[in-house]
């Protein structure tokens, strides 16, 4: 978002903003007198509210945007955008909070709303664009860039109930982009037209960055939002899931619709001596050959931003296959950070050394010991906790050693522990590999007085629990004062 943005009097505010609407049932014939004596019979007439429901389509939501800014929405069919987008555009009234809107608003919320479809494309854009508040030299004046825009040709005076789908949509954004808003707002109307057309549409959405306008756009196109906007919105059940960078959101998103689908099974009993035939297991692993090159993976990318983002004197890595992350983080820290790695396989730390240059030391829990207590910036793990059946004896370490934060990038669901028995991934059977458990690591280190203040699902790979992998930070001192939000606010 630019900073003429962030620093304006927002154009849209939805203020704690709930709306209701009533599901109407079945109810038995009745005539007008049984109906009047009814209505006398108070205990009759509590009865009869099982008839009619309350549904609550938005509760407490919250949001903004600013002139200049694109924001995106995104979230599954009945989670309340077009509800959202409705209110916004003052279709709707809130049953409780406000919404505030400044200028003039532009919205397309579905196909031909608006069009009168007896009347041709031609007058239809005069009867719209007055609607919309334009006089008719106003349209008059645009006509010609409205037609062209919509690519509809001599169809423009045919009627409109002999439009497609996408001829109406194609229309209905051209009218709404040409009436010139303050406030544009618009309902999964880009997917409409073929490549070309939407090619356009995008680039009609580009000239709004930094314009002054303001565009609220919801979506399925995880591909549009990551794109075209400036900020994004998760939307569930009627309320605001996730706010931040359209990145972030639309992966989170996706990967939660992807949990949807999977199925874990999970012992939770560890069998006696089990924690020692996992660490024999890694001890035993051939070691990883490949470096990540010039070109590491998105998970990859993301775990070392994140860490040197916060500019750390000092960095641990602890677990299976270290160094390949740590070399990355030396090249973007520039050497100016103190690296050390601790792996449970002696294979993998010779060719680390040799391959890294970075100072990796063969161990295991008991290693840590032997680190002073508060003396690194910064530990984290990768995708070895994972293979770790009992949590307390390595964590510990972890957050007794750690100064600042403890980042963890392992596979995790809500009140799930144990030994991982069983996944299907989209009703598929998903390999399991040897020794791969659950932890609820938020619990256990919020038990233990640190905050969480980070936290974002960023798959490694597709299939397998690769879509349960979430990047999580947790802070030490409480970041009472926001310094890891400053830390990565500084680092876009």
């Amino acid at each position: 978002m630019s900073d003429a943005a962030t620093s304006s009097t927002p154009s849209v505010i939805a203020d704690d903003v709930w709306v209701r609407f009533l599901i109407r049932y079945h109810r038995t014939e009745m005539t007008i007198r049984e109906a009047f004596v009814r209505s006398l019979d108070i205990v009759r007439r509590r009865e009869d509210r099982g008839w009619r429901e309350a549904f609550w389509a938005l509760r407490g939501l919250n949001i903004h945007a600013h002139p200049g800014e694109i924001v995106g929405i995104v979230g599954r069919n009945g989670c309340g955008k077009t509800t959202l987008l409705k209110t916004l555009a003052g279709i709707l009234t809130p049953d409780r909070g406000s919404v505030t809107v400044r200028g003039r608003v532009g919205c397309l919320l579905s196909f031909g709303v608006g069009f009168n479809p007896m009347l041709s494309g031609r007058e239809n854009v005069f009867l719209n664009g007055s609607i919309l508040g334009l006089s008719r030299r106003e349209i008059a004046q645009r006509y010609n860039d409205i037609v062209e825009f919509s690519e509809l040709g001599d169809f423009i005076d045919a009627p409109v109930r002999t439009y497609s789908a996408g001829m109406k949509g194609r229309l209905g954004f051209s009218i709404a982009v040409h009436i010139d808003p303050d406030v544009l707002i618009l309902d999964e109307v880009l997917s409409v037209g073929d490549a070309a057309f939407r090619n356009k549409a995008g680039s009609i959405l580009s000239r709004y960055h930094g314009s002054g306008k303001t565009v609220i756009v919801a979506s399925h196109s995880m591909d549009l939002i990551r794109k075209q906007c400036d900020r994004a919105y998760w939307i569930g059940k009627g309320r605001v899931l996730m706010e931040g960078r359209p990145a972030e959101i639309t992966q989170a998103y996706v990967s939660q619709s992807i949990l949807e689908g999977m199925e874990i099974e999970v012992e939770p009993d560890i069998a006696p001596g089990e924690p020692e035939e996992a660490k024999a297991f890694w001890r035993q692993r051939d070691a990883i050959d490949a470096t990540f090159g010039a070109a590491p993976p998105d998970y990859v990318k993301s775990l070392t931003s994140l860490i040197a983002a916060t500019s750390p004197q000092s960095v641990l890595e602890f677990g299976c296959g270290v160094g390949r992350v740590l070399e990355v983080l030396r090249r973007q820290t520039q050497d100016a950070t103190r690296l050390k790695g601790i792996d449970v396989n002696d294979k993998a730390v010779r060719a680390g050394s040799s391959r890294y240059g970075i100072d990796l030391e063969v161990g295991d829990e008991t290693t840590l010991k032997s680190i002073p207590d508060r003396s690194i910036d910064v530990v984290f793990t990768s995708s070895s906790l994972v293979h770790v059946p009992v949590l307390a004896p390595v964590l510990d370490e972890l957050v007794r050693i750690a100064q600042r934060y403890v980042i963890l990038f392992e596979p995790c669901m809500p009140a799930r522990s144990g030994r991982v028995t069983a996944i299907r991934n989209q009703g598929r059977d998903a390999d399991v590999f040897p020794f791969t458990y659950m932890h609820d690591y938020s619990t256990y280190l919020k038990e233990h007085g640190l905050t969480q203040v980070y936290e974002r699902f960023v798959p490694p790979r597709d299939g397998g629990i690769g879509p349960l992998y979430r990047l999580m930070v947790f802070a030490k001192n409480g970041d009472a004062s926001g310094e890891f939000e400053r830390c990565i606010s500084q680092d876009d």
